[in-house]
């Protein structure tokens, strides 16, 4: 089969699948984590699309995924199955951008294709996928994989346009998302494979077929000219710090230490790793687990340091160890917990870029084959048979995550079986049957969740709603006393205490 006619039955195949796999969302809810800041009670959604560049709302200034959210209001209303089914589009179209970019890149078909099915069809994306708050994920990246199409293309022909097309592209991914901030680096790992314009040596061979790179630069010269995509990325992470700052989102020195923070992160980047390999136990929240262990410490930096040193080794005769592996790292860092923002120790959703690193180094490294020509799958030694048992229990993974993204009880009863004594489980899951009218399980779930974390005023307040609900408005008064001690600014709990008050003592 010619290449061509193969790269379009595949790239058919990848999008066929994933839209399969994933046609379930078209039926699902919103939930109750961030989807109604985001979309049902959200004033951006009907206002003029100037205001999308002029406001910071959620702890975020990204205008492009406002203006999408804008475009499904229009078509949609609050009807949440036309939000999951951009979301879904959005991945699909990510999937086969991959796939083309991959095959341009390198000239390798099928660990192309691989590659891209592992990123369209591991579990870890589904929280990008289903989660309709996630728009800025899948949107940042369909934006980035152009700018890596624009890039390749300005490598094989330098000129301005070409340039200023993956400057636009670049900052289209930042205004959607800003974990992008990292894609001048991954373009920088390209220049070293497989475009080889730093022309290191033992990768002269790995040179792609239908790649032209331009001529050989010194490192110094291809620093130089994403000079201006640096500048980019650090203006949207200013901009980022700002606005997060300016929602209380970042949480300070007091509540997350320097040693909880740097042990996390590293203890995280395992446990990423875990995941990738063996996608079971999959929750939207995982808490921060204060500062670990000194052993656990020493045998991440271990692991990772072991890690490293193999790729290093490699890199010559398997160049695409090392990018994979600098990919998977270093777009991972933004989020890695360095700077904390928010409650979670980690997510699923930070690793739909990284991942991309990962699955990369796995596809060109199956059967130590250069990434040259066509990859011999033969089935006499198993190897394809082997790839599509690996995606048919992927696929089947995906699907039982799916369903657990439904709606707010599926989502947070599952995260509770699986992530137990988490406060913020408990926390949602309770909110979630509060509005449901299931009045003493909400009271249970809040209760356990101001027993793991007391000062949390956020639980009192629900507790005091749900115990209102329940006539009990003595306690109810209690509840809301607690949340503004710890919180004395908390305006809706201030408001709910003094009409408790009124209602008490007319």
């Amino acid at each position: 089969m010619p290449p061509s006619r193969l790269r379009f039955v595949i790239g058919l195949a990848l999008v066929a699948v994933t839209l399969a796999v994933y046609r379930p969302v078209s039926t699902y809810r919103f939930v109750n984590l961030d989807d109604p800041a985001y979309v049902q009670d959200n004033p951006l959604l009907d206002a003029c699309p100037f205001r999308a560049f002029t406001t910071i709302h959620a702890g975020y200034w990204i205008p492009l995924t406002w203006l999408s959210y804008q475009v499904d209001y229009k078509l949609y209303g609050l009807a949440a199955g036309g939000y999951h089914q951009t979301n879904l589009l959005l991945h699909a179209g990510n999937v086969l951008l991959l796939f083309l970019l991959l095959c341009r890149l390198t000239g390798a078909t099928l660990p192309s294709g691989f590659a891209a099915a592992l990123f369209a069809l591991h579990p870890l994306q589904v929280e990008s996928v289903a989660w309709v708050t996630e728009r800025k994920d899948v949107l940042s990246t369909f934006c980035g994989l152009l700018a890596l199409h624009a890039y390749t293309g300005y490598a094989s022909r330098p000129g301005m346009a070409r340039y200023l097309l993956v400057l636009l592209w670049l900052a289209l991914a930042l205004l959607a998302k800003p974990m992008l901030v990292t894609l001048p680096c991954v373009m920088l790992l390209l220049d070293y494979w497989p475009l080889n314009r730093l022309g290191g040596e033992g990768v002269e061979s790995s040179r792609p077929i239908g790649v032209v790179s331009s001529a050989v630069l010194p490192a110094a010269k291809c620093g130089l000219e994403k000079l201006p995509f640096f500048a980019l990325a650090i203006a949207a992470a200013v901009v980022t710090v700002f606005a997060q700052r300016h929602d209380a989102a970042i949480r300070s020195l007091d509540e997350f230490s320097l040693a909880a923070r740097l042990g996390n992160a590293l203890v995280s980047y395992v446990g990423y790793l875990e995941k990738v390999l063996w996608p079971f136990d999959l929750a939207v929240f995982y808490p921060h687990p204060g500062v670990p262990s000194l052993g656990r410490v020493a045998v991440a930096v271990l692991l990772l340091a072991g890690i490293t040193a193999v790729v290093i080794r490699r890199r010559h005769d398997q160049p695409w160890l090392l990018v994979g592996w600098l990919w998977f790292a270093g777009t991972l860092f933004p989020v890695s917990g360095v700077v904390q923002a928010g409650w979670q120790g980690m997510a699923d959703r930070f690793l739909y870029v990284p991942s991309i690193g990962l699955f990369v180094a796995i596809a060109f490294a199956l059967g130590r084959l250069k990434p040259i020509g066509n990859w011999q799958w033969a089935m006499g030694n198993g190897q394809f048979a082997v790839a599509l048992i690996v995606l048919a229990l992927l696929a089947l993974r995906t699907s039982n995550q799916l369903g657990h993204w439904r709606d707010s009880l599926a989502l947070w009863e599952h995260a509770r079986r699986v992530t137990p004594d988490n406060f913020y489980t408990h926390f949602s899951y309770g909110a979630a049957l509060l509005d449901a009218g299931r009045l003493d399980e909400a009271a249970e779930q809040f209760l356990r969740s101001v027993e793991l974390k007391p000062d949390h005023p956020f639980g009192h307040y629900e507790l005091g709603l749900t115990r209102r609900e329940q006539g009990r408005l003595d306690e109810a008064i209690a509840c809301w006393t607690a949340a503004l001690r710890l919180a004395p600014d908390y305006a809706e709990a201030r408001l709910a205490l003094a009409e408790a008050r009124a209602r008490r003592d007319p």
